[in-house]
């Protein structure tokens, strides 16, 4: 059984006990959290997918495992033949999450 879920402006497809990383969300390490079903684009058991309002009684049980700051993203600017150059960087603030169970009822 697997999931296609949105959370931040992307789509992840997950199974149980998978880890993934998403944009950070405001909860606390070994904390629980239950998606409904406005998160859940598509589901699928073995035979059947089931998507739109059949996921209306959908679950997914998954719990915070760490908050954390990404790999450092090098952004250089530069103009050829003026001497100008510029350069920075940013560590996307993350949140590694752990798929306990998906449920279809």
């Amino acid at each position: 059984m697997y999931a296609i879920i949105k959370c931040s402006g992307k789509q992840f497809k997950i199974r149980e006990g998978d880890f993934i990383d998403i944009d950070k969300i405001n909860l606390k390490e070994n904390e629980d959290y239950n998606l409904d079903h406005k998160s859940i684009v598509l589901i699928s058991d073995n035979d059947n997918l089931f998507c739109g309002e059949n996921v209306k009684s959908a679950i997914i049980n998954l719990s915070v495992v760490k908050n954390f700051k990404g790999k450092k993203v090098v952004v250089y600017k530069f103009k050829s033949k003026k001497g100008y150059h510029k350069k920075s960087g940013y560590r996307s603030l993350l949140t590694k999450i752990k798929i306990k169970k998906i449920s279809l009822n």
